[in-house]
């Protein structure tokens, strides 16, 4: 048996395995008549049906990463149409780790490009869904992988600055916190379904009166949600741009005047429980000159 026969059946035998699945009919085939002919006369019969065990196989696995990497999108969309989607993602986007939570990234991405229409069909059974509904799906499931998956790093304690320097401060966010803005209840939505292991697509909720803001950051027991105020996520949002001062003199005036007489208190409420929850890791120069 010679090296180059060897190395020739092994690519056959990935090109079969990464044979995308047939859904035409309702249900994953696999398309064995696409089986290269010399790695079916290499294998025991009956060849075509033992390739495609292993080829499901392939794919089911990355079907079950995909779903696990978004769940909240995956049954928006209802798993069989959500595997459709992952398997022309999968496609695009050849695996090229063994981390399989690796694999997945990029999918929020693919989905915006890659539905052309305002509406993505979920089969005759369900309603077709919004896009911008998916797309913030998709959104809130990268959101909460991030910050699950983000790196530790040191409790920030802004005490150790001057505090007449702290208005010209910049502060820098940490990977572990991620904050998103939904017109649909999905944050809720989310939640609801870790208990729910049905493959079915479930319904959109009725759209909200007004955005709202959530922030999610790593705690000890995994990713918390925390709904956050107006001007509250606007000063988080000021604060990624801004130094210290600058923002606070930006909110201020941009509120009403009922709102701008309280803010003072606020703002020193919002800043303290980002502090406590890690929503920071420093001052950008004091980062920089570390």
């Amino acid at each position: 048996m010679s090296n180059a026969w060897l190395a020739e059946l092994q690519r056959s035998f990935g090109d079969a395995l990464r044979t995308p699945l047939d859904a035409e009919s309702g249900t994953f085939r696999a398309q064995s008549e696409r089986y290269d002919a010399q790695l079916l006369a290499a294998v025991r019969d009956p060849a075509p049906q033992r390739l495609a065990v292993y080829n499901r196989q392939y794919w089911f696995r990355l079907f079950t990463a995909m779903q696990s990497s978004w769940p909240l999108t995956a049954r928006l969309l209802g798993m069989f149409y959500f595997n459709q989607h992952a398997q022309r993602f999968l496609l695009e986007n050849p695996p090229t780790s063994f981390d399989l939570r690796v694999v997945t990234l990029g999918f929020d991405a693919y989905l915006a490009h890659a539905i052309a229409n305002n509406e993505v069909d979920r089969g005759p059974r369900f309603a077709k869904l919004p896009k911008r509904a998916l797309l913030e799906a998709a959104a809130l499931d990268a959101a909460f992988a991030r910050v699950f998956y983000a790196p530790e790093a040191p409790r920030f304690d802004p005490s150790r600055n001057a505090p007449a320097a702290l208005a010209e401060q910049k502060l820098v966010s940490s990977e572990a916190y991620a904050r998103v803005e939904e017109h649909w209840p999905l944050s809720a939505l989310r939640l609801r379904l870790r208990e729910d292991s049905s493959e079915d697509a479930v319904s959109l909720p009725a759209p909200l009166p007004a955005a709202q803001a959530w922030a999610l950051f790593r705690g000890a027991k995994g990713v918390t949600q925390l709904r956050l105020a107006p001007f509250q996520a606007r000063l988080y949002t000021l604060l990624e741009a801004h130094p210290l001062g600058h923002a606070l003199a930006q909110l201020e005036a941009e509120a009403d005047p009922a709102t701008r007489a309280t803010l003072p208190e606020q703002t020193q409420t919002w800043i303290a429980q980002g502090m406590a929850n890690g929503f920071w890791i420093g001052f950008a120069d004091s980062i920089t000159n570390s």
